[in-house]
């Protein structure tokens, strides 16, 4: 019985690796990419954002009371719908230069809106300048939003109550030959 199956296994092994006389050969694998020509899987992805929003600070004079800010709007599609680009000022400050509402029909790639203002005091975290930019669908039915301060919050690390502190390293553990088990025949 054991026999009879081996043999039929064999048969069988042999019999499923034959490959026929009559089968057509295979083409070449065709090369591959060069990372270049490779697409991203972004560009395939049904959900992208519409727009980024960057605030570069380029000058601060006067002691901070008087600063120059620089937004970059990046879209990686050319829009069809406005942006909304709204300037929100400490108390007392005003903007000297640039505007504070402004709508952009934004080209794909950057963008840029510079702003002056200048502050009665020095721009701290409890006085900030919000650069804020917004995108509403015709209908309502979509929109976007982005915005950044200035003068940008710190951000505090503090540990979470629910998580548990992480673990603490443990001394290394001394290596112990062990005889080797042979087998006997």
């Amino acid at each position: 019985m054991r026999y009879s199956l081996l043999i039929s296994g064999a048969v069988f092994a042999l019999a499923c690796s034959r490959v026929p006389e009559s089968a057509p050969e295979k083409p070449a694998a065709a090369p591959a990419k060069p990372a270049a020509e490779e697409v991203s899987m972004a560009e395939h992805s049904p959900f992208q954002v519409p727009f980024t929003l960057t605030l570069l600070p380029v000058a601060e004079t006067d002691e901070g009371r008087r600063v120059e800010l620089t937004a970059v709007i990046d879209a990686p599609r050319a829009t069809t719908v406005p942006i909304e680009l709204s300037v929100t000022l400490p108390e007392g400050a005003r903007v000297v230069s640039g505007l504070e509402k402004d709508s952009v029909l934004l080209p794909a790639g950057k963008t840029t809106r510079k702003w002056i203002v200048e502050a009665p005091a020095k721009l701290d975290a409890s006085h900030q300048i919000k650069i804020a930019a917004d995108q509403k669908g015709p209908n309502g039915a979509w929109g976007a939003h982005a915005e950044r301060v200035y003068p940008a919050e710190a951000v505090a690390l503090r540990r979470s109550p629910t998580v548990p502190p992480p673990p603490v390293a443990r001394p290394p553990v001394p290596y112990q030959a062990r005889p080797v088990l042979t087998h006997k025949q």
